[in-house]
Protein backbone atom coordinates (compact mmCIF):
# COMPACT_ATOMS: atom_id res chain seq x y z
CA UNK A 1 0.00 0.00 0.00
CA UNK A 2 1.48 3.50 -1.17
CA UNK A 3 1.40 6.63 1.49
CA UNK A 4 -1.41 7.94 -0.35
CA UNK A 5 -3.52 5.09 -0.05
CA UNK A 6 -2.38 4.96 3.69
CA UNK A 7 -3.49 8.37 4.15
CA UNK A 8 -6.58 8.27 2.45
CA UNK A 9 -7.34 4.95 4.46
CA UNK A 10 -6.66 6.90 8.00
CA UNK A 11 -8.63 9.44 7.06
CA UNK A 12 -11.71 7.31 6.17
CA UNK A 13 -11.07 5.25 9.28
CA UNK A 14 -11.07 7.56 11.49
CA UNK A 15 -14.43 8.99 9.97
CA UNK A 16 -16.29 5.32 10.09
CA UNK A 17 -14.33 3.92 12.74
CA UNK A 18 -16.86 4.21 15.40
CA UNK A 19 -20.21 4.06 13.86
CA UNK A 20 -21.95 1.90 11.12
CA UNK A 21 -22.69 3.04 7.47
CA UNK A 22 -26.47 3.49 8.26
CA UNK A 23 -26.04 5.47 11.08
CA UNK A 24 -27.44 8.84 10.77
CA UNK A 25 -25.67 10.72 13.97
CA UNK A 26 -23.61 13.20 13.31
CA UNK A 27 -20.04 12.00 14.44
CA UNK A 28 -16.72 13.89 15.85
CA UNK A 29 -13.75 13.42 16.17
CA UNK A 30 -11.99 11.69 19.01
CA UNK A 31 -9.69 13.96 21.22
CA UNK A 32 -6.65 11.57 20.82
CA UNK A 33 -7.13 11.64 16.49
CA UNK A 34 -5.43 15.56 16.71
CA UNK A 35 -2.06 13.45 18.20
CA UNK A 36 -2.23 10.70 15.13
CA UNK A 37 -3.03 12.70 12.72
CA UNK A 38 0.45 14.90 13.93
CA UNK A 39 2.29 11.64 14.31
CA UNK A 40 1.01 11.01 10.74
CA UNK A 41 2.91 13.97 9.24
CA UNK A 42 5.68 13.69 11.04
CA UNK A 43 6.12 9.53 10.16
CA UNK A 44 5.53 10.54 6.21
CA UNK A 45 7.38 13.50 6.06
CA UNK A 46 10.56 12.18 8.51
CA UNK A 47 10.68 8.54 8.69
CA UNK A 48 8.72 6.82 6.00
CA UNK A 49 11.70 5.70 3.04
CA UNK A 50 10.09 8.23 0.83
CA UNK A 51 10.46 11.09 3.17
CA UNK A 52 6.75 12.38 1.53
CA UNK A 53 6.25 16.29 2.31
CA UNK A 54 2.71 16.27 2.91
CA UNK A 55 1.46 19.20 0.77
CA UNK A 56 -1.87 20.20 -1.30
CA UNK A 57 -0.57 17.44 -3.96
CA UNK A 58 -1.01 14.95 -1.16
CA UNK A 59 -4.10 16.95 0.09
CA UNK A 60 -5.74 16.80 -3.29
CA UNK A 61 -5.17 12.47 -3.78
CA UNK A 62 -6.62 12.09 -0.10
CA UNK A 63 -9.37 14.23 -0.69
CA UNK A 64 -9.77 11.97 -3.64
CA UNK A 65 -9.07 8.62 -2.12
CA UNK A 66 -11.48 9.53 0.72
CA UNK A 67 -14.47 10.24 -1.81
CA UNK A 68 -14.00 7.36 -3.34
CA UNK A 69 -13.80 5.20 -0.28
CA UNK A 70 -17.60 7.27 0.63
CA UNK A 71 -18.72 6.24 -2.78
CA UNK A 72 -16.47 3.82 -4.82
CA UNK A 73 -19.17 3.05 -7.34
CA UNK A 74 -20.11 7.20 -7.62
CA UNK A 75 -23.83 5.92 -6.96
CA UNK A 76 -24.54 8.73 -4.44
CA UNK A 77 -22.80 11.99 -4.50
CA UNK A 78 -23.79 13.83 -7.45
CA UNK A 79 -21.69 16.40 -9.41
CA UNK A 80 -23.36 19.05 -7.20
CA UNK A 81 -22.51 17.20 -3.83
CA UNK A 82 -18.52 17.20 -5.58
CA UNK A 83 -18.33 21.04 -6.15
CA UNK A 84 -19.36 21.54 -2.70
CA UNK A 85 -17.37 19.63 -1.54
CA UNK A 86 -14.23 21.23 -3.36
CA UNK A 87 -13.56 23.45 -0.72
CA UNK A 88 -12.06 20.51 1.39
CA UNK A 89 -9.59 19.87 -1.44
CA UNK A 90 -6.83 21.72 -0.58
CA UNK A 91 -6.82 21.86 3.31
CA UNK A 92 -6.85 17.90 4.41
CA UNK A 93 -2.48 18.63 5.21
CA UNK A 94 -2.82 21.78 6.57
CA UNK A 95 -5.67 20.18 8.83
CA UNK A 96 -3.81 16.87 9.98
CA UNK A 97 -0.76 18.97 9.92
CA UNK A 98 -2.44 20.85 13.20
CA UNK A 99 -4.00 18.20 14.31
CA UNK A 100 -7.27 18.64 13.11
CA UNK A 101 -9.32 15.59 11.78
CA UNK A 102 -12.87 17.50 11.59
CA UNK A 103 -12.68 17.68 7.62
CA UNK A 104 -12.98 14.17 7.20
CA UNK A 105 -16.07 14.13 9.65
CA UNK A 106 -17.37 17.16 7.95
CA UNK A 107 -17.43 15.33 4.59
CA UNK A 108 -18.99 12.38 6.21
CA UNK A 109 -21.64 13.63 8.18
CA UNK A 110 -22.31 15.85 4.93
CA UNK A 111 -23.27 12.63 2.58
CA UNK A 112 -24.89 11.38 5.53
CA UNK A 113 -27.11 14.04 6.50
CA UNK A 114 -27.96 13.86 2.75
CA UNK A 115 -29.08 10.86 2.72
CA UNK A 116 -31.32 11.09 5.75
CA UNK A 117 -32.96 14.03 4.05
CA UNK A 118 -33.24 12.20 0.48
CA UNK A 119 -31.01 14.47 -1.36
CA UNK A 120 -28.58 11.42 -2.42
CA UNK A 121 -30.14 7.99 -2.90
Amino acid sequence: MNYKHFLAAIMAGCALASTSLYAFTELQPPAEYKKVSKQLVDILEGIHYNKTTVDDRISALAFDEYIDSLDPTKSFFLAADIEKLEQYRFQFDDAIRSGDTSIAYDIYNYINNELKHGSIK
